[in-house]
């Protein structure tokens, strides 16, 4: 196939994804951890720094580095941050798609196959909420297609780019680099080595600022998802995420017994796969919040696509019948991708309370949150607490109480994660006012899951404190009260509940909001 025609075909596609994505943020909203990122990113555009409040000096919990920095570069230029997410995943989508194109070199079905399986995957709604997923997605698959084809400049180039992008990415490209200098030769060893110094030297550079700009090696929400409860913490997770898509490694195990394993291409696979397999390990071993559509996993299953695409790239016109697999895993996916459109849509309080709160002159110049996305991106008080740790160093090195009881806030908003016993409470109403000693633990935790944490410590101080409760109904989940406020006794309860109320039958959307918060 061309390359003329296989980037008019990426790029028309991107262009869908980019329309879609626009259009989405004109009826609803974005992911509520995707607003993380996004609050980081409008205070580095500000020129605040990366910080994640005003009060807190510099905080390390925006783990894709140079997703963020794009997004506050953008925006700094006068571009909107969703519309300028759009764009980026737009561009990555047809990168991704491109590669797919090229390695498939006909328009075929397997051609079609392979764009049918990154349309219809997590990694899709994902990135429709906000998430970097498939801008870093469409880097992953150039550096696969890169060193297939050893192309050592781009090679070299990326393998700074995609750790910057995202952490994990350094388990992609170690697998990249390992798989390129075994597959070159000898008189192209050096010359690659050579490549590589530019990058690796950035990277000590890189690595040398950040230590002295957030004091530490580690992004937050790598701290806080390595402890975990059990060794393999995120195994379950992982074949949840992948066991549909197991089915496109088919073709692959028929290759291997009509060839055998040493006539096999083994180069262009390791290419493919094994940054990957370094990837699927690790995330065997951590608690993985946050993994909207599965986008942790995302990398791994575009690796399957594309072993997809090499298995069946030669394979004779009786093999047609395997078009069966691809379709079997984009329709499994449909629920999770439905799931997620229904979810960016709704017409939930919480996508207006931040806002109307805001608007209605409640001031908080102090809040601890376990939700750390919506609340305070609209709000954004001038000291926020994430007491899951993600965005505050204080919790994750003393835990929640102990910031809690040094950083009193006025207002404390959990997700409670299904700690409280709500049963007690009129579940026929959206809202309910009690006492805070009213709300009992359901039962008793001693893990190290912050999440599971964070609702017990809040409940405590709000007792101990006398702060009011006022637990409300999210309306997407059935499991009660999910979210609780405590209120400090100087707060004004009614302002607050007027902002509550109204935003119980107000729906804003994120174009709105944006308009409304100029």
């Amino acid at each position: 196939m061309s390359n003329l025609k296989a980037f008019w075909i990426a790029f028309i596609f991107g262009t869908i994804f980019f329309v879609s994505a626009v259009l989405l943020l004109a009826f609803g909203h974005l992911h509520e951890d995707a607003y993380i990122l996004f609050q980081y990113s409008k205070k580095l555009a500000s020129g605040e720094g990366i910080v994640f409040d005003s009060a807190s000096g510099p905080t390390e919990g925006a783990t894709d580095f140079l997703w963020m920095a794009t997004l506050a570069l953008l925006h700094r230029a006068g571009l909107d941050l969703g519309i300028t997410a759009a764009l980026l995943n737009g561009a990555g989508l047809a990168l991704t798609l491109y590669v797919i194109l090229k390695l498939c070199r006909n328009l075929d079905w397997r051609a079609y196959s392979g764009l049918f399986l990154v349309l219809f995957s997590g990694g899709f709604t994902a990135a429709l909420g906000g998430f970097s997923t498939l801008a870093y997605g469409g880097l992953i698959a150039l550096l696969a297609y890169s060193v297939i084809y050893k192309r050592y400049k781009t090679i070299s180039a990326l393998s700074l780019l995609i750790p910057l992008f995202r952490p994990d990415g350094l388990l992609l490209v170690l697998g990249s680099i390992t798989t390129t200098f075994f597959l070159a030769e000898k008189d192209e060893k050096k010359r690659f080595l050579v490549y590589l110094v530019p990058p690796f030297l950035i990277a000590v550079s890189y690595f040398i600022w950040r230590l002295n700009y957030f004091g530490s090696l580690l992004p937050l929400p790598l701290q806080v998802k390595a402890k975990t409860d059990k060794l393999f913490q995120g195994l379950e997770t992982n074949f949840a995420a992948l066991k549909i898509h197991l089915l496109l490694l088919v073709p692959f195990a028929l290759i291997v017994i009509k060839k055998g394993f040493r006539r096999l291409n083994w180069g262009e696979y390791f290419a493919v796969g094994l940054g990957p397999f370094f990837l699927l390990i690790a995330l065997s071993f951590v608690n993985q919040s946050q993994n909207i559509g599965y986008r942790f996993q995302y990398p791994i299953i575009l690796a399957f696509v594309l072993i997809f695409i090499l298995s069946i790239r030669e394979s004779s016109q009786t093999w047609k019948l395997l078009i069966v697999l691809p379709i079997v895993c984009a329709v499994s996916s449909t629920k999770t991708i439905g799931g997620d459109v229904l979810y960016l849509t709704n017409n939930d309080y919480i996508n207006s309370f931040p806002q109307i709160l805001k608007e209605t002159g409640f001031n908080v110049d102090r809040i601890a949150i376990t939700e750390a996305g919506r609340f305070p991106f609209w709000y954004d008080a001038r000291e926020m607490i994430d007491l899951v740790g993600l965005n505050s160093a204080r919790v994750v090195k003393d835990g929640a109480s102990k910031v809690l009881t040094d950083l009193p806030p006025e207002l404390i908003f959990v997700h409670q994660a299904g700690r409280f016993d709500t049963t007690p409470f009129d579940s026929s109403k959206s809202y309910v006012i009690a006492n805070a000693n009213e709300i009992k633990i359901k039962s008793s935790y001693i893990g190290k899951n912050s999440v599971v944490i964070a609702p017990e410590s809040a409940l405590n101080f709000a007792i101990q404190h006398k702060y009011v409760a006022v637990l409300v109904q999210d309306g997407r989940l059935d499991t009660g009260f999910s979210h609780v406020y405590f209120l400090a006794p100087t707060l004004n309860i009614d302002l607050f509940m007027t902002a509550l109320q109204k935003s119980i039958v107000t729906k804003r959307t994120y174009y709105q909001s944006v308009a409304l918060n100029r």
